[in-house]
């Protein structure tokens, strides 16, 4: 399910999206796999902020970013803090947005993935 409502954001069909996305979360979590749960909750609270509906996405991301680091996941706690940093400047907290992209150089430097750390720290500074 989290594949289809990948496919659905990139057709553009929010809807069907936030759909196969909360589904998704709802099978993984039910068995206790965290991983998979956290996995379908950053996709939810990335197809919910391009739909326009913000309200829980950075709660989302956090929770998500949590089980990314109980993991050991540097890479997508990355993303993770990538995607608090777009959700926060989504909100207008530039300041927030600005300490997330640092945060995610960091952690993508843990994961040995310097193309992502690079990116991370371009943004940061596009907002000094």
């Amino acid at each position: 399910m989290n594949n289809l409502g990948l496919t659905l954001r990139a057709a553009g069909r929010l809807d069907g999206a936030i759909d196969a996305h909360t589904h998704s979360h709802e099978v993984a979590k039910a068995p206790g796999d965290r991983l998979r749960a956290a996995m379908a909750l950053s996709n939810l609270a990335n197809a919910l902020l391009v739909a326009g509906r913000s309200e829980k996405v950075i709660q989302m991301h956090a929770e998500a970013l949590e089980i990314y680091k109980e993991f050991g996941d540097w890479f997508r706690t990355g993303q993770s803090l990538n995607n608090l940093a777009i959700a926060h400047q989504a909100a207008q907290h530039p300041v927030e947005a600005h300490a997330y992209w640092l945060m995610a150089v960091d952690a993508y430097n843990r994961a040995n993935a310097p193309e992502q750390a690079a990116r991370s720290q371009s943004r940061a500074d596009s907002l000094t």
